[in-house]
């Protein structure tokens, strides 16, 4: 995923080439059906919590 694999900081300017890319990207995953819904990403943030 997009997040996992970013190098820079947030706080950090990216260009618009890189940001380009990182906009596709996203569309891409999204059309791949690789993304998680609202309520599945609270599920996982509990079951992360018991740890």
């Amino acid at each position: 995923m997009i997040l996992k694999n970013r190098k820079i900081a947030s706080s950090e300017r990216i260009d618009i080439k890189r940001y380009n890319i990182e906009i596709e990207e996203a569309i891409n995953q999204v059309e791949e059906g690789a993304v998680l819904s609202h309520e599945k990403v609270g599920e996982n943030i509990k079951q992360w919590s018991k740890k």
